[in-house]
């Protein structure tokens, strides 16, 4: 949790800046709640009730809803607060970054349901859409207000509804990740693709 959690931080500018984004909240709230996963029952149970007024007032105060079942790799960066819902069932991977509107959500596609796998240095622009069983490509940027239901390429850029590639420029001049290179992403666990069996 706590690298993760670092990784995350690292994302601002300076440090104060993080602390006052509303959207920074909302990622430590998420790495405080995947970490209780791995607590005892009797003793998370306890310490949900506890963090439970302080989980209602970040997300109400942010807008954001990432369930601790989400599985997200370190370095998210969500910049500014506003209605971003996440399926607890979705994978994104090590730094990418989330704008106010995003929602990227559990669908039935072809008789298969499932929530995406969001690759590594994903920027996804605001009020783009992501649903279903697919998986979006590292290094890939999703534009303002796309439409994403289909499986998305490595290094491209998305837009349009539906979207469709614009371009294979991706996301490289729109995630900063400083000196610091993934070192491990929530997607090397070998998670399938479709239907997260």
């Amino acid at each position: 949790m706590w690298s993760d959690l670092r990784a995350d931080l690292d994302r601002y500018p300076r440090v104060h800046l993080a602390l006052c984004s509303r959207g920074f909240w909302a990622v430590a709230l998420y790495r405080i709640q995947r970490a209780l996963l791995a607590v005892p029952k009797p003793v998370r149970a306890a310490l949900k009730i506890v963090l439970a007024p302080v989980a209602f007032l970040i997300r109400t105060a942010s807008g954001v809803d990432l369930p601790a079942a989400t599985r997200v790799g370190p370095g998210l960066y969500i910049g500014h607060f506003g209605c971003i819902i996440v399926s607890g069932e979705a994978v994104i991977g090590a730094f990418c970054n989330l704008s106010p509107g995003v929602i990227i959500g559990r669908a039935t596609k072809g008789g298969i349901r499932g929530a995406p796998i969001i690759g590594d240095r994903v920027y996804i622009a605001p009020g783009a859409k992501i649903f279903g069983p697919i998986s979006v490509g590292s290094d890939s940027a999703i534009g303002s207000n796309a439409v994403v239901d289909k499986t998305v390429p490595a290094g491209v850029s998305m837009a349009g509804v539906p979207a469709r590639i614009i371009s294979h420029k991706g996301s490289r001049e729109l995630i900063d990740v400083g000196d610091e290179a993934p070192q491990a992403s929530v997607l090397s666990d070998g998670a399938p693709v479709l239907g997260h069996s």
